[in-house]
């Protein structure tokens, strides 16, 4: 099968495609995985064969070297850009066909320390750890180098010793081998109970926007000796500098460790990275409002485990009254997944009014392909406070019987949204919302629905208060702009966004034939699609926002178009 990689930044994934006479498959994924497989059927093996060709080209283009076999881009493809050479060394090669050379001889372990080895695929190497008293230092990098060396201080012995031994515990989970040393012996540590008064943080969830509420717990606070109501008051004030002052001194009771990676499922806390992770939050009076987490690479080579991290927030009584949550990126080896972020939700029941899960940049960050949301048809239940929401990733999600009384905002930014997800979006109860904006994405990468499926949305049904529409990245547009001659739904809104899909001057033609009811909005965007001239929408006037416009490749009407987004 051709195989081209792309090995840029942060990015080092692969694409391959076998040509099945009337059929082709594709396969793609991170380098180093086996990723995700589709096969998409052609009325003959012409047109197979054009299309073949096609998407090669758009590889090309894009930047993905031909390895192993691969076939070039056919003679009008613009030529490929080159990986850099610091980026191509850094990828792992994907499950080659022939043995990894050997890795170089280890590096001998500091005198002492416990040492582990990790070799798969191009991936060799170690890790490191020695614990001296209340604390303890590990090394870790490639087999053969010196690595770099990190050390952490805690309370006593007993607590060193048992994050060592969660740390251990995490490496020998991702398939590390012990290679020299001992283990450290185990500890208990005792856990303190906090401090809270239910009837009084009742009253704040019922109405979080009032400072009352914050101010009569601080004082309730700060006569049971809890720093966190003198935190109250300074903040009250509008003490900035000492409110921070006092978060970094009593840190390890006003903030969550973020845990390590296999994190016990009662909570033990671990590790330190208290400054790192305290940057993404957003106080008011007291307690955390607002989480925006991501973590890069090195965080997530060193064991930081986001979703245990947002678990710690959310039970602990600086995170009782989050309001807003922003995740970013959760894994950078195996599927950037926010199924375990979802199953938190639902057990804590957190007041959340805004909730964004994919909150990353692709392609630089992650593919969307490479992402999944997972099962959140049970979130609306469980978290009935959300007025927004934004989820951004591949098609593998599951939105269930949405009932969402107070959602005024939904945003899904898909490559590849299943017929079983539109037909819930169109089914859905939002008696509020006002802004609904879905990325419909490419048959390559999943999506499988037509227009019918959102017929109920064009007729304004179950949306009284809609104004903002975005039916986007879809490869029907140019039959959706013939369709919206007989929406009932435009009466209503204030914009209309068909933006990232594949309107040609075809649709552009249907749009300008009813300019006099589109021109009750007061946007209609049209950027990056396919319309060669832009004197076709002239009727639309000022509320028209062409922005750019991509080159259309289609040489045969058989054929479909590309969207802006698949991958």
């Amino acid at each position: 099968m051709p195989r081209y990689e792309f090995s840029e930044g942060t990015s080092n994934k692969f694409w391959e495609i076998r040509l099945e006479g009337t059929a082709f498959v594709t396969s793609y994924g991170k380098i180093g995985t086996s990723g995700a497989e589709t096969r998409k059927e052609w009325p003959n093996a012409a047109v197979a064969q054009k299309e073949y060709d096609k998407l090669v080209a758009e590889k090309v283009k894009k930047g993905y070297q031909p390895v192993g076999g691969g076939k070039t881009a056919p003679a009008k493809a613009a030529p490929a850009k080159a990986a850099p050479a610091k980026a191509a060394a850094k990828a792992a090669p994907a499950a080659p066909a022939k043995a990894p050379a050997q890795a170089a001889p280890a590096a001998p372990a500091a005198s002492g320390a416990l040492r582990y080895e990790f070799n798969e695929g191009g991936s060799s190497k170690f890790w490191e750890i020695e614990v001296t008293g209340s604390s303890f230092v590990t090394r870790f990098g490639k087999i053969g180098t010196s690595g770099q060396e990190s050390k952490k201080s805690f309370g006593s012995p007993a607590d060193a010793t048992k994050e060592s031994q969660k740390l251990i515990a995490e490496k020998e989970r991702k398939g590390y081998q012990q290679i020299s040393g001992t283990r450290p012996a185990m500890a208990t540590v005792a856990r303190k109970a906090s401090l809270g008064n239910p009837e009084l943080e009742a009253a704040i969830r019922a109405n979080p926007d009032a400072d009352d509420g914050y101010l009569v717990y601080g004082d309730w606070l700060q006569a049971n000796g809890d720093p966190r109501g003198q935190l109250i008051a300074l903040m009250s004030a509008g003490k900035k500098k000492d409110a921070e002052k006092l978060i970094e001194t009593h840190k390890k009771t006003l903030l969550p460790k973020p845990p390590k990676a296999g994190e016990d499922d009662e909570g033990d806390e671990g590790g330190d990275g208290y400054d790192d992770f305290a940057k993404g939050l957003t106080w008011h009076l007291g307690f955390v409002k607002s989480a925006k987490l991501t973590m890069d690479y090195d965080a997530f080579e060193s064991g930081v485990n986001l979703s245990g991290w947002v678990k710690n927030l959310l039970a602990h009584p600086s995170g009782r009254f989050l309001r807003e949550l922003t995740l970013g990126m959760m894994d950078f080896e195996g599927d950037n997944n926010y199924g375990e972020i979802i199953k938190i939700l639902e057990k804590l029941h957190p007041p959340l009014e805004s909730l964004f899960l994919g909150d990353f940049e692709f392609p630089d960050e992650n593919e969307l392909s490479w992402s999944a949301i997972g099962n959140a048809s049970k979130l609306w239940e469980a978290v009935p406070t959300l007025k927004k929401v934004i989820f951004q990733s591949g098609g593998t999600v599951k939105l269930g019987d949405i009932k969402a009384p107070n959602l005024e905002h939904f945003e899904m930014r898909t490559g590849g949204l299943p017929k079983s997800e539109i037909k819930a979006l169109a089914a859905a109860t939002w008696p509020k919302l006002e802004t609904l904006k879905i990325w419909f994405g490419s048959s390559q990468y999943g999506f499988n629905g037509k227009l019918d499926d959102i017929k109920p949305i064009l007729d304004g049904k179950g949306l009284p208060k809609l104004k903002h529409l975005g039916l986007m990245n879809a490869e029907f547009t140019d039959e959706l702009a013939a369709a919206l001659s007989s929406a009932k739904i435009l009466g209503q809104l204030e914009t209309l966004d068909l933006s990232m899909g594949t309107l040609t001057n075809t649709g552009a033609a249907a749009l300008a034939a009813m300019a006099p009811q589109l021109k009750r909005l007061k946007e209609l965007n049209v950027d990056d699609n396919l319309v060669a001239d832009k004197k076709i929408l002239a009727p639309l006037g000022a509320i028209l926002k062409y922005g750019k416009q991509r080159d259309d490749d289609q040489d045969d009407e058989n054929e479909p178009r590309y969207v802006s987004v698949g991958e």
